[in-house]
Protein backbone atom coordinates (compact mmCIF):
# COMPACT_ATOMS: atom_id res chain seq x y z
CA UNK A 1 0.00 0.00 0.00
CA UNK A 2 1.86 3.20 -1.14
CA UNK A 3 1.06 5.27 2.00
CA UNK A 4 0.85 8.63 -0.39
CA UNK A 5 -2.37 7.80 -2.03
CA UNK A 6 -4.30 6.55 1.09
CA UNK A 7 -3.63 6.54 4.72
CA UNK A 8 -4.52 3.43 7.00
CA UNK A 9 -7.43 5.15 8.40
CA UNK A 10 -8.91 5.83 4.98
CA UNK A 11 -8.41 2.10 3.60
CA UNK A 12 -9.61 1.18 6.57
CA UNK A 13 -12.92 3.34 5.80
CA UNK A 14 -13.08 1.39 2.45
CA UNK A 15 -12.14 -1.96 3.83
CA UNK A 16 -15.43 -1.30 6.46
CA UNK A 17 -17.69 -0.38 3.21
CA UNK A 18 -16.69 -3.61 1.44
CA UNK A 19 -17.57 -5.77 4.38
CA UNK A 20 -20.73 -3.48 5.07
CA UNK A 21 -22.08 -4.25 1.26
CA UNK A 22 -20.75 -7.78 1.64
CA UNK A 23 -22.64 -8.43 4.68
CA UNK A 24 -25.77 -6.78 3.53
CA UNK A 25 -25.66 -8.48 0.51
CA UNK A 26 -25.47 -12.00 2.51
CA UNK A 27 -28.13 -11.02 4.63
CA UNK A 28 -30.31 -9.90 1.90
CA UNK A 29 -29.70 -13.14 0.06
CA UNK A 30 -30.86 -14.84 2.84
CA UNK A 31 -33.99 -13.31 3.05
CA UNK A 32 -34.40 -13.80 -0.17
CA UNK A 33 -33.39 -17.73 -0.03
CA UNK A 34 -36.86 -18.22 1.62
CA UNK A 35 -38.48 -18.08 -1.42
CA UNK A 36 -36.16 -19.49 -4.04
CA UNK A 37 -34.71 -16.49 -5.13
CA UNK A 38 -31.42 -14.63 -5.14
CA UNK A 39 -30.21 -10.78 -4.85
CA UNK A 40 -29.28 -11.05 -8.61
CA UNK A 41 -32.23 -12.57 -9.51
CA UNK A 42 -34.17 -9.93 -7.51
CA UNK A 43 -32.13 -7.22 -9.85
CA UNK A 44 -33.53 -8.23 -13.02
CA UNK A 45 -37.08 -8.58 -11.49
CA UNK A 46 -36.90 -5.21 -10.20
CA UNK A 47 -35.17 -3.89 -13.76
CA UNK A 48 -38.30 -5.54 -15.72
CA UNK A 49 -40.70 -4.51 -13.40
CA UNK A 50 -39.47 -0.83 -14.28
CA UNK A 51 -39.68 -1.79 -17.96
CA UNK A 52 -42.08 -0.62 -20.32
CA UNK A 53 -44.38 -3.82 -20.87
CA UNK A 54 -41.76 -5.65 -18.45
CA UNK A 55 -39.79 -6.22 -21.14
CA UNK A 56 -36.15 -5.37 -22.50
CA UNK A 57 -33.69 -6.64 -24.75
CA UNK A 58 -30.94 -8.73 -23.30
CA UNK A 59 -28.04 -6.89 -23.37
CA UNK A 60 -29.79 -3.58 -21.79
CA UNK A 61 -30.84 -5.92 -18.70
CA UNK A 62 -27.46 -7.31 -18.06
CA UNK A 63 -26.43 -3.71 -17.58
CA UNK A 64 -28.90 -2.23 -16.32
CA UNK A 65 -29.06 -4.95 -13.76
CA UNK A 66 -25.14 -4.81 -13.20
CA UNK A 67 -24.70 -7.92 -14.43
CA UNK A 68 -21.78 -9.23 -17.01
CA UNK A 69 -23.73 -10.56 -20.40
CA UNK A 70 -22.25 -14.34 -19.37
CA UNK A 71 -23.94 -14.23 -15.74
CA UNK A 72 -26.90 -12.13 -16.93
CA UNK A 73 -27.54 -15.39 -19.20
CA UNK A 74 -27.22 -17.84 -16.59
CA UNK A 75 -29.38 -16.00 -14.12
CA UNK A 76 -31.80 -15.98 -16.92
CA UNK A 77 -31.69 -19.35 -17.77
CA UNK A 78 -32.37 -20.44 -14.42
CA UNK A 79 -35.21 -18.14 -13.64
CA UNK A 80 -36.59 -18.93 -16.54
CA UNK A 81 -36.77 -22.69 -15.37
CA UNK A 82 -38.46 -21.65 -12.76
CA UNK A 83 -41.36 -19.98 -14.92
CA UNK A 84 -40.28 -16.11 -13.92
CA UNK A 85 -39.25 -14.70 -16.98
CA UNK A 86 -39.43 -15.55 -20.54
CA UNK A 87 -36.89 -15.13 -23.33
CA UNK A 88 -38.51 -13.43 -26.66
CA UNK A 89 -37.15 -13.57 -30.02
CA UNK A 90 -36.71 -10.23 -31.88
CA UNK A 91 -39.47 -10.72 -34.52
CA UNK A 92 -36.80 -9.75 -37.30
CA UNK A 93 -33.45 -9.90 -36.05
CA UNK A 94 -32.59 -13.18 -34.61
CA UNK A 95 -29.29 -11.61 -32.67
CA UNK A 96 -32.05 -9.99 -30.70
CA UNK A 97 -34.09 -11.68 -27.51
CA UNK A 98 -36.23 -10.28 -25.45
CA UNK A 99 -36.67 -10.93 -21.51
CA UNK A 100 -40.14 -10.80 -19.64
CA UNK A 101 -41.57 -11.06 -16.72
CA UNK A 102 -44.26 -14.22 -16.98
CA UNK A 103 -47.50 -13.97 -14.33
CA UNK A 104 -45.49 -15.99 -12.05
CA UNK A 105 -42.69 -14.28 -12.14
CA UNK A 106 -44.89 -11.01 -11.49
CA UNK A 107 -46.48 -12.83 -8.47
CA UNK A 108 -43.46 -13.95 -7.27
CA UNK A 109 -41.97 -10.43 -7.28
CA UNK A 110 -45.44 -9.10 -5.43
CA UNK A 111 -44.90 -11.19 -2.68
CA UNK A 112 -40.96 -11.04 -1.79
CA UNK A 113 -40.70 -6.96 -2.21
CA UNK A 114 -42.60 -5.84 0.89
CA UNK A 115 -40.05 -8.57 2.88
CA UNK A 116 -37.04 -7.26 1.09
CA UNK A 117 -38.50 -3.52 1.71
CA UNK A 118 -38.67 -4.12 5.35
CA UNK A 119 -35.27 -5.40 5.48
CA UNK A 120 -33.53 -2.65 3.59
CA UNK A 121 -35.29 -0.27 6.23
CA UNK A 122 -34.24 -2.19 9.13
CA UNK A 123 -30.13 -3.50 8.05
CA UNK A 124 -29.76 -0.25 5.50
CA UNK A 125 -31.88 2.62 6.51
CA UNK A 126 -31.98 2.03 10.37
CA UNK A 127 -27.68 1.55 10.63
CA UNK A 128 -27.33 4.44 9.13
CA UNK A 129 -30.34 7.19 10.07
CA UNK A 130 -32.81 8.12 8.32
CA UNK A 131 -31.58 11.92 8.50
CA UNK A 132 -27.75 10.60 6.91
CA UNK A 133 -29.23 8.67 3.95
CA UNK A 134 -29.35 11.15 1.44
CA UNK A 135 -25.55 12.64 2.47
CA UNK A 136 -24.76 8.73 1.70
CA UNK A 137 -26.67 8.46 -1.40
CA UNK A 138 -24.70 11.36 -2.85
CA UNK A 139 -21.04 10.09 -1.45
CA UNK A 140 -22.37 6.85 -3.30
CA UNK A 141 -23.37 8.62 -6.61
CA UNK A 142 -19.72 10.51 -6.65
CA UNK A 143 -18.35 6.81 -6.05
CA UNK A 144 -20.51 5.18 -9.57
CA UNK A 145 -19.76 8.55 -11.35
CA UNK A 146 -15.97 8.10 -10.39
CA UNK A 147 -15.65 4.63 -11.53
CA UNK A 148 -17.88 4.63 -14.51
CA UNK A 149 -16.60 4.01 -17.89
CA UNK A 150 -13.15 3.61 -15.70
CA UNK A 151 -10.27 1.85 -16.93
CA UNK A 152 -7.65 -0.38 -15.06
CA UNK A 153 -5.93 1.69 -12.54
CA UNK A 154 -2.58 2.38 -13.14
CA UNK A 155 -2.27 0.84 -16.57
Amino acid sequence: MNSETVKPDQFASYRHWRVAMESLDACLNRTLGHDGLSLAELRVLVVLSEASDRRLRMSDLASDAHHSPSRSSHTITRMESRGWVKRIPHETDRRVIYVTTTPAGVALFTKVMPRYEAAIKRWFVDAVGAARINELDQDMCRIIVATNDATVFGV
